[in-house]
C-alpha cells in the first residue's frame, strides 16, 4: 500500500467545490478544492453520495463522520499552523501548547479539546480509542468526510499530512466510497436536496438535551417535513465515552442526527442496530436552532436561503 498522502494530494485529484443549490458561493475562502478519488465530477460525485444517503433511509446502515481540525489534533496531537504569520515561531507555539497541556496534566484537571469536550488525563487513553475504533468502523461502513480542504489561507493544511500517515499506519485505506469531503453533508443537509432527506420522515436526533433545544429542533424538522423526532441524550463534553441508550426509542427511526462533537464516531457506531443512515451533522443541528450560525461557514446558507433574505450576504463570516 503507498502512501495515502501522495495518492491524495496530486494536482490531478483537487477538484474545486461546486454544489447544486449554492450558486453564490463563487471562491469561498479566496479557493476551495478537495482532493478526490473518483474521476467523475465533483456535482457526479456529490449526487451518488445523496442518492446513496436517501437510498439508505430506514433501511441499511451509513454512518458518516465529519473530521476537521478538531478531530485531526485528537488523533496525531497538536500542529502548529504552517508558518504564515511570522510573529509566531512554530517551535515557540508548539512549545506554548505543551507547557499549556502539562499545567493541566500536573494539576490533574480535564484537557478540553479545541471544540470543548473535556477528558481527565487517564480517561484521554480510552477515549482516543473509542475515536480510533470509531474511524475503523466508519471507514469499514460508511464515509469519512474528511476536512482536506485546499484554501487560499491553507487553512488546516498542517494536519493533512501527519493525518494520512496515520491511516497508512492503521491500514485504513481510503477509496471514492468510504471518502468524502466535508462539505458534502452541509450540502445535503442545507441544499435543495433536503427535502429529500426530511419529506415524511421518522428522525433521530442524539446530542445533548436541553428543553429549549429540543423545542427549537422538533419545531423546525417538522416544518422542514419530517414526520416525527424522537431525541436520545448524550453527554455535552465527554461523548467518546458516552453509552447510548436506545432502549427509549418508542418508534423506528429512518435517519439519524447525531452532534455530539469529536465524540459524534463514538455515538454513530452504536447506532448500528436501528440499521439506518447516521450523520455526524455538528453544526448543521445547531443552525436548526439558530438560523444565524448559517452566516459562519460554506454550505450551510443556500440560494433559497439567500433569495429570502439578501442582505444576510453582506454579513456571512467568509469570503465568497
Amino acid at each position: 500500500m503507498g502512501s495515502q498522502y501522495a495518492k491524495l494530494f496530486c494536482e490531478s485529484n483537487a477538484r474545486q467545490l461546486q454544489l447544486p443549490g449554492f450558486q453564490f458561493l463563487k471562491n469561498p475562502y479566496g479557493g476551495l478544492s478537495f482532493p478526490v478519488l473518483s474521476v467523475d465530477p465533483i456535482k457526479r460525485q456529490f449526487d451518488d453520495f445523496v442518492d446513496r444517503v436517501c437510498d439508505s433511509l430506514g433501511k441499511e446502515y451509513y454512518p458518516i463522520y465529519r473530521m476537521a481540525d478538531g478531530e485531526f489534533e485528537f488523533l496525531v496531537g497538536w500542529k502548529a499552523s504552517l508558518p504564515r504569520d511570522r510573529r509566531i515561531h512554530p517551535a515557540m507555539a508548539w512549545f506554548r501548547q505543551f507547557a499549556k497541556g502539562t499545567l493541566r496534566k500536573l494539576k490533574g484537571k480535564k484537557i478540553p479539546t479545541m471544540w470543548g469536550e473535556a477528558y481527565l488525563p487517564h480517561e484521554r487513553s480510552v477515549a482516543r480509542q473509542r475515536l480510533i475504533d470509531g474511524i475503523h468502523h466508519t471507514a469499514k461502513h460508511g464515509s469519512l468526510a474528511l476536512y482536506f480542504a485546499i484554501r487560499a489561507d491553507h487553512w488546516c493544511e498542517q494536519y493533512f499530512k501527519p493525518v494520512c500517515d496515520w491511516f497508512d499506519c492503521e491500514k485504513i485505506v481510503l477509496d471514492s466510497r468510504n471518502y468524502i469531503p466535508f462539505y458534502f453533508v452541509y450540502g445535503l443537509m442545507n441544499g435543495p436536496n433536503r427535502r429529500r432527506l426530511y419529506d415524511n420522515r421518522h428522525l433521530l436526533v442524539v446530542t445533548h438535551l436541553q428543553e429549549s433545544r429540543v423545542q427549537r429542533v422538533r419545531e423546525k424538522l417538522l416544518e422542514l417535513g419530517c414526520a416525527s423526532v424522537q431525541f436520545v441524550p448524550i453527554s455535552s463534553n465527554r461523548s467518546l465515552l458516552d453509552n447510548v441508550d436506545l432502549s427509549v426509542l418508542k418508534r423506528q427511526p429512518d435517519l439519524a442526527l447525531v452532534a455530539g462533537g469529536i465524540g459524534s464516531v463514538n455515538v454513530l457506531k452504536q447506532l448500528e442496530p436501528l440499521q439506518i443512515p447516521c450523520i455526524d451533522c455538528g453544526i448543521g443541528l445547531e443552525c436548526l436552532i439558530d438560523d444565524r450560525r448559517r452566516i459562519e461557514r460554506p454550505f450551510l446558507l443556500s440560494d433559497e436561503d439567500l433569495a429570502k433574505d439578501p442582505q444576510i450576504a453582506s454579513e456571512l463570516k467568509f469570503s465568497i
